[in-house]
């Protein structure tokens, strides 16, 4: 049995809006453990998407701010939500921390993408590369 950190389960009420990333980001981009193909089967409802951050600099009481970036089908950039995290002991010994999204949170007809990625608050902000998954019903 793995001793790892609970993952946290986002929802609507844990987003504000947020503005669009400026930078390409050096760090390591997020990950979806469980996903095939970088792909979102929608479902709705409470069904989970798990991501994972993980960057070899991580220290408890870091702040993570993760961005979820939706993209139109035309390609157009959307709604940037974004939730902060504090990092704890737990999360920096195992280098990694870990969210559940609800799926509520996506829209496949207007929303077929979403780009994924943190900013760590350190002495300078850093960004991370995006994780770019597509969103299909």
């Amino acid at each position: 049995m793995h001793n790892r950190p609970p993952a946290r389960q986002i929802t609507k009420k844990d987003l504000n809006p947020s503005t669009y990333k400026s930078d390409p980001g050096t760090l390591t981009a997020p990950v979806a453990p469980f996903l095939i193909g970088h792909t979102i089967h929608y479902k709705g409802g409470d069904t989970l998407v798990t991501i994972s951050i993980s960057y070899p600099q991580m220290a408890a009481g870091q702040a993570l701010n993760q961005h979820l970036q939706f993209i139109r089908t035309d390609g157009s950039k959307a709604n940037n939500w974004t939730f902060t995290h504090t990092l704890t002991e737990a999360e920096a010994k195992a280098k990694k921390a870990t969210w559940e999204i609800t799926m509520a949170l996506f829209d496949p007809e207007k929303y077929p993408r979403v780009d994924i990625y943190y900013v760590v608050t350190q002495a300078e902000p850093k960004t991370s590369k995006s994780l770019e998954l597509k969103v299909a019903e």
